[in-house]
């Protein structure tokens, strides 16, 4: 993945986070749903160490909550628990 490409899936994430309702954050992972991508869990793990090491573990709990919410779709999709329409 390219500096572009992760610059771009940075700013995805930022509109996944401003999200403020479970209907905006599915709206979300339809639009992009390179968010459910391995590159995607590495980004959140990295984003994760990043903000452990300044001590900011506020955030480090919202990174992993959206991390675990987003390994839950991944693993419902697998299973076709959950189906996803991508627009």
């Amino acid at each position: 993945m390219n500096q572009e490409q992760l610059n771009t899936l940075q700013a995805t994430f930022q509109k996944l986070f401003e999200a403020t309702t479970p209907l905006e954050s599915i709206t979300v992972l339809q639009q992009h749903p390179e968010l459910l991508s391995e590159e995607a869990d590495m980004m959140l793990d990295k984003l994760i160490h990043h903000s452990r090491e300044q001590g900011n573990e506020v955030v480090v709990q919202l990174f992993n909550q959206h991390r675990e919410i987003l390994k839950s779709v991944r693993e419902g999709i697998a299973q076709e628990k959950i189906p996803i329409y991508y627009e």
